[in-house]
């Protein structure tokens, strides 16, 4: 583990993390340690479904969303529902049109979400910088698989969440489709990370487990 502190932020992170999730119907977590909201997470996923920016919406199920506003009352980054299922100028969403492209070409390599605007976000001052870069669907063997790339992933906040929209959308193309959902969700974090406290308490119990180790002791 690392130690940085983007933004001023004192952080601790794993680099290149990869994992596989085999049953993505199994999205739920109900270890007591994490505190996880299946309430809250239902919320939020509603509030993507809806294609909404707006903070009073999403702010209802968790307050947390308030720190993350540039003053525009507007979610400008996090939003992924809002990228992907709002309509253009010809009623068309990112969703329909990959959606589209699959029913057209089954095979197809290009079913790419791209979530992390560079010509928007890079660099940028805002609060709320998207954490998901990409995300690609591809069909094989009958199954919709996906695979998700973050920049950056908070373990004890986003995370949990993530998971629970992410598996969603999978599901929902697969029904879509007419497809199995038994494949598989490969996910690719650049870097996985605690901030303040839960950073030092992980930190302490990582320490604890190797002193455990060192003793021939388990925990």
């Amino acid at each position: 583990m690392n130690k940085s502190r983007p933004q001023s932020f004192p952080t601790t992170e794993v680099t290149d993390c990869i994992f596989r999730i085999e049953r993505p119907r199994a999205r739920l977590i109900g270890h007591p340690a994490r505190g996880w909201s299946l309430p809250y997470a239902i919320g939020e996923l509603f509030w993507h479904l809806s294609a909404s920016d707006d903070l009073n919406a999403i702010a209802y199920y968790s307050r947390q969303w308030q720190r993350f506003a540039d003053g525009s009352r507007k979610i400008s980054g996090s939003c992924y529902g809002h990228r992907i299922f709002s309509c253009d100028s010809e009623g068309n969403s990112l969703w329909m049109r990959m959606t589209n492209l699959l029913r057209r070409d089954p095979s197809s390599r290009q079913a790419v979400l791209t979530l992390f605007d560079s010509v928007v976000d890079l660099g940028s001052s805002s609060k709320d910088v998207p954490c998901t870069s990409v995300l690609q669907f591809l069909v094989r063997g009958g199954c919709v698989n996906l695979s998700v790339y973050m920049r950056s992933n908070d373990l004890m906040l986003g995370f949990g969440y993530d998971i629970f929209f992410f598996t969603i959308l999978q599901e929902m193309l697969a029904v879509a489709l007419r497809l199995s959902l038994a494949g598989t969700n490969t996910w690719l974090a650049l870097c996985m990370f605690m901030k303040g406290p839960k950073a030092r308490r992980a930190d302490r119990k990582r320490s604890a487990r190797i002193r455990c180790a060192r003793n021939g002791e388990s925990r």
